[in-house]
């Protein structure tokens, strides 16, 4: 249970830094 609940984690870190990452080169541009 401990590590399905540390793969859900990390894939909501994933998709923080992924949506983050779209907003900076958004801004850029």
């Amino acid at each position: 249970a401990l590590l399905v609940r540390f793969e859900t984690k990390n894939a909501t870190w994933k998709a923080l830094w992924l949506l983050a990452f779209t907003v900076i080169l958004l801004r850029k541009l």
